[in-house]
C-alpha cells in the first residue's frame, strides 16, 4: 500500500484508512514483543525482537525465516510512512519500531553469517554465506534433508535472505 501511495497518492483515501494501517503495525509491534525476552541474566538470544517462529511455503517448518521478517519489516516501515503523511499521532513511534526492528533483523542475520561457513565462488574467492534461517547455518537442504520430499534447498532462494536488499532491511553498498 506504500509503494501504490507513493505512485498515486490520495490524501483523502490515506486519511480515511489510517486506522487500519496503525492497527497492522501495532500488529506487527505487538508480534516482535512475543520474541523480546532474555533468559535468565544471560545475552539477548539471536532471534531478539524477529517476529516468533511461523511457517512459510507449504512445509511444516517453524523458524525466523529472514524473508519473512524483512516483509513484516517492510509493512512497518510502511505503514509508519503512510501514517506519518496522514499526520497520524503514533506515526513516530512506529517509525521507531521500524527502525529497531531492522536493527534486530540486521543483528539476527549477522550472528547467523557469522556461524554459517563461507562459500567458494567460481573465480577462487570465497565469500560469507546468506542462510534463510536465524537457526539454519548452511544450505536448508543439510539441515531438513528428509523434509519436504528433498525439495527443501529451493528454500534457500525462494525464501533466502538476499530478500532483505529489496526490502529495505540490507542496502546496497
Amino acid at each position: 500500500v506504500a509503494e501504490f501511495n507513493r505512485i498515486a497518492p490520495n490524501q483523502a483515501w490515506l486519511e480515511r484508512h489510517a486506522p487500519e494501517f496503525a492497527r497492522a503495525a501495532r500488529w506487527i509491534v505487538g508480534e516482535r514483543a512475543k520474541t523480546m525476552q532474555v533468559p535468565g541474566n544471560g545475552p539477548k538470544p539471536p532471534e531478539y525482537g524477529l517476529a516468533p517462529p511461523y511457517n512459510l511455503a507449504d512445509w511444516g517448518a517453524y523458524a525466523y525465516y529472514f524473508a519473512g521478517n524483512g516483509y513484516f519489516y517492510a509493512g512497518l516501515k510502511g505503514a509508519a510512512d503512510l501514517l506519518k503523511q496522514a499526520g497520524h499521532p503514533d506515526a513516530e513511534a512506529f517509525e521507531r519500531e521500524a527502525a529497531e526492528f531492522r536493527q534486530s533483523i540486521l543483528d539476527a542475520f549477522r550472528w547467523s553469517q557469522g556461524r554459517t561457513p563461507v562459500r567458494p565462488l567460481l573465480d577462487g574467492t570465497w565469500v560469507p554465506a546468506s542462510p534463510s534461517q536465524v537457526h539454519v547455518h548452511g544450505s536448508t537442504i543439510d539441515y531438513f534433508f528428509e523434509s519436504d520430499s528433498g525439495r527443501c534447498q529451493g528454500y534457500d532462494v525462494e525464501l533466502g535472505s538476499h530478500h532483505l536488499v529489496p526490502q529495505g532491511v540490507i542496502g546496497l553498498a
